[in-house]
Parts: C-alpha cells; sequence; structure tokens
C-alpha cells in the first residue's frame, strides 16, 4: 500500500544539495523564508549548492509532487544523487536529469522549460525500472534506461531511504506552494 506523506513546508531544513559539499551554518547564503499566511516557502539561492530538504527520509520507489514557480530559472529537484531541473540556468529548454545511485547527469531538449512567475504542478516518478516526470499532467519524460535500474541495490531490493531536496540555483527565487511525496508499493 502507498503511503503519502504531504510535507510541511515550515519544517523543511536548511541542507546541502550535495554529501560532498557540507555547507556550514555560518557560511550559508540561501535565503529562505516560510510564509505563514499563504503556506508558501520561497528559496533564493546565490550559486548551486544549498536547498531545503525535509525533515524526515522517504523509502525508494516513490513519487515527488511539488506546486512550485520560479522568477527565473533552477527548479531543482533531488532525492538521493539524483536532481531533476527545470529552467536550468545555461538553457532553459533543455531537462537536466541526473541517475539517482551515480549522479551522472543526462540532458533532454525541448522538455525542460516551465513557464516564470507561474505556478506548475511537477511530478517525478522514481520507480524500480521507470523513471518518469511530468509537468501539468504532460510527461514530460520516460526512461527505462538509467544506471540505478540496473544497480545491485535496485536488484536485491535494499532499502533506500533518503531525504527529498528543493532548490533554486544562481540567484533564481522559486516559491514552493505545496509538496507531497508518496511511497510507492515495493
Amino acid at each position: 500500500m502507498a503511503l503519502i506523506h504531504k510535507i510541511d513546508l515550515a519544517a523543511m531544513v536548511h541542507a546541502s544539495n550535495r554529501a560532498d559539499r557540507p555547507i556550514a551554518p555560518n557560511s550559508r547564503k540561501q535565503v529562505t523564508a516560510f510564509n505563514s499566511e499563504n503556506g508558501e516557502l520561497n528559496i533564493t539561492a546565490p550559486g548551486d549548492s544549498e536547498c531545503m530538504q525535509t525533515a524526515e527520509k522517504y523509502s525508494f520507489p516513490l513519487r515527488i509532487d511539488v506546486k512550485v514557480k520560479t522568477n527565473d530559472s533552477n527548479i531543482r529537484l533531488y532525492y538521493k544523487e539524483g536532481r531533476v531541473i527545470f529552467n536550468w540556468e545555461r538553457n532553459k529548454d533543455e531537462l537536466r536529469v541526473h541517475d539517482m545511485m551515480t549522479g551522472k547527469g543526462f540532458g533532454y531538449y525541448d522538455m525542460g522549460r516551465v513557464p516564470e512567475n507561474e505556478y506548475v504542478e511537477i511530478s517525478w516518478i522514481i520507480d524500480k525500472n521507470e523513471m518518469l516526470v511530468l509537468v501539468n499532467e504532460e510527461l514530460r519524460l520516460l526512461e527505462e534506461s538509467y544506471p540505478y535500474m540496473t544497480s545491485r541495490a535496485v536488484a536485491q531490493n535494499k532499502e533506500i531511504c533518503e531525504h527529498v531536496r528543493i532548490s533554486a540555483a544562481w540567484k533564481s527565487t522559486i516559491t514552493v506552494k505545496s509538496l507531497t511525496i508518496t511511497e510507492l508499493d515495493k
């Protein structure tokens, strides 16, 4: 049975977007603000090393659903070593996807642009045999050959449990309206 978790955005915590780039509290440059009146989380990042992460960890396979907008670029979602980037600063039309086990990046042209200053609903489904990315219920990516799908951990059904992270980057600001994580049946 799938477990659905509606994330309390006020409970998100500051983190690094990579295990090899720890961020000391006194060197944090990302600006975040939770607006208790409308329940939105605003994130502005000067670089690409900081993010906000869920307080809890969630088990693979999973589905991440977020309602979010950007003022310009870089809506970034992370799980383990994987990431999905919309409106990437180097090419807003390219959807950037990184494998969750290896971190290896892949680019998909004409699939990554989302409108600026307008909420979009993004779904990132990371399953054992496929990965899907949807924007406003429109399929942007269906991939069945990422390295994680053939990894020993996935093949042996080992427990993979990580935080979900979200960020802006390179002076962009994102506004998160909602975040839901569904742990899918194994």
